[in-house]
This record gives structure tokens, C-alpha cells and sequence, in this order.
């Protein structure tokens, strides 16, 4: 449940500062800052989420083991995979941070 609420408030924060940036046309944090900030933030929001996705299949799998389906099993599995999901996307948003990083050093 923590992984979820730390990915949602990491998630709400970057679309603040996206907002910010379309409508103002400056960056909230100038200079290589912010993207110092997305490039770790990124990293460290997808260990949080593969940790508590891999946490919630054990738990399921344990919990499954010797006894019948039930519909609390069935929505921990439901939330282990969605945190799988959002893995999967912050590991792409993070390769093309990487890239952005890389370009902002490089000039």
C-alpha cells in the first residue's frame, strides 16, 4: 500500500511541475537540477515499485497455497500486477530521462 501512495504522490508532483512548465514556459527546477531530480526520482519510484509488486505476488502465492481463491487474493493479485504495470512504464519514462540527462551534460 505504501509503494502505491509513494508512486502516486512522486507521479502527482511531476505532472505539477509538467503543468508549470507548459503553461509558464520555464522550468520549475532550472538548470541541470531537474533533471538530476527525474533522472533519480524515476530510479528509485520504479525499485519501490518492482519491490511492492514482487511482495504483493509472494503474498498471494502464500496466501493461495493450500487454501481456495478467495476475493481478497484475487484484488492483492489485481494490485501486484498493476504495480507490475507501472513499473514497466517508469522503467521506459526513466530510459528516455536517461537520454535527456545525457544530452543536457553532453552540451
Amino acid at each position: 500500500m505504501s509503494t502505491i501512495i509513494i508512486g502516486f504522490v512522486y507521479n502527482l508532483l511531476q505532472m505539477g511541475f509538467s503543468i508549470f512548465t507548459v503553461v509558464s514556459g520555464n522550468r520549475v527546477l532550472s538548470g541541470d537540477g531537474g533533471y538530476l531530480f527525474e533522472f533519480f526520482g524515476d530510479k528509485i519510484i520504479s525499485y519501490f515499485l518492482i519491490s511492492g509488486s514482487s511482495a504483493g505476488f509472494g503474498l498471494t502465492v502464500e496466501l493461495r497455497r493450500g487454501a481456495p481463491s478467495n476475493s481478497f487474493t484475487d484484488k492483492a493479485h489485481a494490485s501486484a500486477s498493476l504495480l507490475l504495470i507501472g513499473f514497466l512504464f517508469t522503467a521506459i519514462a526513466s530510459t528516455f530521462t536517461s537520454f535527456a540527462l545525457s544530452k543536457k551534460t553532453n552540451s
